[in-house]
């Protein structure tokens, strides 16, 4: 759009019809007003003499020097042009089309708002790939839920460690009591054959026997390993194996059962 700046200014009338850079002639850049934008531009009240005053015109011409920036030789110079100041500018309007206006321009009777800019706007807002941003809320969400879930098992795994051990002792006559001391003497065991002594079969055999069922006979047995692992293996006390077993010997050895005395008083 080819916009000339005359050398006379010349106001006829009140009627800017666009904003336009402050480029040399034959350079300079402008966009028009729409109809609806232009209708509150001439709306009664607003003049020569009070354009400045009003916030809304203000951010109409504003809105349009954003679209002649991305046309401005000027602007393009800058990274992030913003506005600096804003005249009221009678111009010479050269559009092959309309010679009506082009008229007009020249009897002074439309003006144009002359915009001029500076470096400093907002930066850019950032732009988030759609990919990248389902990727990060899975990530989100999947780490919400482990955090949620591990102070659950954590809970989970602490309550059935207190109930297997609060058997441990109680109700000997009961099946659930009976099962849970032929599974610790088969983790003794385990245990007692990892270490270097234990590696030995007639040791393991002697110290820690399978269970046989008896309950009796399983708590000697339980507790005959335990006393044999505390005084061949040093790192036993330090394991979570010697304190599930130290807990089932407190047990037995609380019942006062004469057949275990002879084991317990060792402890």
């Amino acid at each position: 759009m080819n916009v000339n700046h005359l050398s006379t200014m010349r106001f006829s009338q009140w009627r800017p019809i666009g904003v336009c850079d402050n480029a040399p002639d034959g350079e300079r850049k402008a966009r028009m007003f729409a109809r609806d934008d232009l209708e509150k531009v001439l709306a009664p009240g607003i003049g020569r003499n009070n354009w400045e005053d009003s916030l809304e015109l203000r951010k109409i011409i504003e809105r349009y020097a954003k679209d002649v920036a991305k046309l401005s030789p000027k602007a393009k110079l800058l990274k992030r042009p913003k506005v600096a100041e804003i005249r009221l500018v009678g111009m010479e309007l050269r559009f092959a089309p309309t010679p009506g206006l082009n008229k007009e321009s020249i009897e002074g009777q439309v003006q144009l708002f002359e915009v001029s800019f500076e470096e400093g706007g907002p930066p850019p807002p950032m732009k988030w790939p759609v990919g990248w941003i389902a990727v990060i809320g899975a990530l989100l969400i999947i780490l919400s839920g482990m955090l949620i879930a591990i102070p659950l098992l954590q809970e989970d795994e602490n309550r059935s460690t207190a109930a297997q051990d609060v058997l441990c002792g109680t109700g000997r006559a009961s099946m659930t009591y009976q099962s849970h001391l032929q599974q610790m003497l088969r983790e003794l065991e385990l245990y007692a054959r990892s270490t270097p002594t234990g590696r030995n079969m007639s040791y393991s055999r002697s110290a820690c026997e399978d269970p046989s069922g008896n309950v009796p006979k399983d708590e000697a047995s339980l507790l005959r390993c335990v006393l044999q692992l505390q005084r061949t293996d040093s790192a036993f006390l330090q394991t979570r194996t010697s304190e599930r077993a130290q807990f089932c010997v407190s047990q037995i050895c609380a019942n006062r059962l004469p057949e275990h005395q002879a084991f317990c008083r060792q402890f």
